[in-house]
């Protein structure tokens, strides 16, 4: 029962955060990041140092499994329909970022009492091919409006 709410909550929280990405004006981003991120690093918070220690290790590997690449090609992508430049200071879609927002729903559905190792184990198996798929179909869905990166060679 907790996976099917998570497998509801974390895409929805995230589907958000792209609604609001594209749609807000330039400056008026980031009230549903910061709400969604406010309350994750709350709950995180709340676990103690071997599992914190879990997390950023956790974080750090997903982090090496997507590549760079990647990641700033689909900034560049999203600069060019925003007309402002997007990169790791005010991307909401950076790997901690997202790491950390489906971190803190987990937390918030997972049963007291048990071991955030364990859900940080359980979310590794996928979570690489799952934001892999994530950033690729986000950087295919703004090659669809004619949006080529700045530099084509970053590919």
């Amino acid at each position: 029962m907790v996976r099917e709410t998570l497998a509801t909550k974390i895409p929805n929280q995230l589907d958000a955060m792209v609604n609001e990405l594209f749609t807000q004006p330039q400056g008026q981003r980031g009230e549903v990041q910061s709400r969604g991120m406010g309350r994750s690093l709350e709950l995180i918070g709340t676990i103690d140092l071997n599992q914190s220690l879990a997390f950023n290790e956790a974080i750090d590997f997903l982090e090496c499994t997507i590549a760079p690449a990647k990641i700033v090609h689909l900034e560049e992508r999203i600069t060019q329909l925003l007309d402002e430049q997007i990169d790791e200071r005010n991307n909401p879609l950076r790997v901690n970022r997202v790491c950390v927002l489906a971190l803190g729903i987990s937390f918030e559905h997972w049963y007291a009492g048990e071991s955030v190792r364990q859900i940080i184990n359980d979310a590794l198996r996928d979570s690489g091919s799952a934001l892999c798929a994530f950033y690729d179909a986000l950087s295919a869905a703004l090659e669809k409006v004619g949006l080529e990166p700045a530099n084509p060679m970053a590919e």
